[in-house]
């Protein structure tokens, strides 16, 4: 997604430029001698230059704070997946130490078939997959 971002930014700027710079420039020639409907016009060029400046000023604030919001929603989503996988791993390790524990209390089954039934008792699924 940040690729493809990258790579129309340019066209998404010269596409947008000549509104955004008559836009600009509208609004400071209305701020400044109001609205005359086309007589508006010869103000408006005479702003274009100044709206150029305000345009590219502000084009570039909004694309780096759209770069800095993806920036840190990409962030926000390392730190979940960081935050998961710890979890996890801590879930991990607190039901093998149970486990562990109540292997100890009850007697380690000694046979594969002894480990099944064990299991099978306390509702763990067993994976069929070869044992070590």
């Amino acid at each position: 997604m940040n690729e493809w971002r990258e790579k129309t930014w340019l066209t998404r700027h010269a596409v947008a430029a000549p509104f955004g710079i008559f836009a600009v420039a509208l609004l400071l020639a209305v701020a400044e001698g109001g609205w005359a409907g086309w007589a508006t016009l010869g103000p408006i060029a005479a702003m274009v230059d100044l709206a150029a400046v305000i345009y590219a000023m502000l084009a570039v604030a909004f694309e780096r704070g759209v770069n800095m919001i993806w920036w840190a929603l990409e962030q926000k989503r390392k730190r979940a997946e960081k935050a998961r996988e710890q979890g996890l791993k801590q879930g991990l390790e607190i039901g093998r130490a149970g486990l562990i524990a109540e292997l100890k209390a009850t007697g380690i089954p000694k046979t594969d078939r002894e480990l099944d039934e064990w299991a099978k008792e306390r509702g763990i699924p067993v994976d069929k997959a070869p044992r070590q």
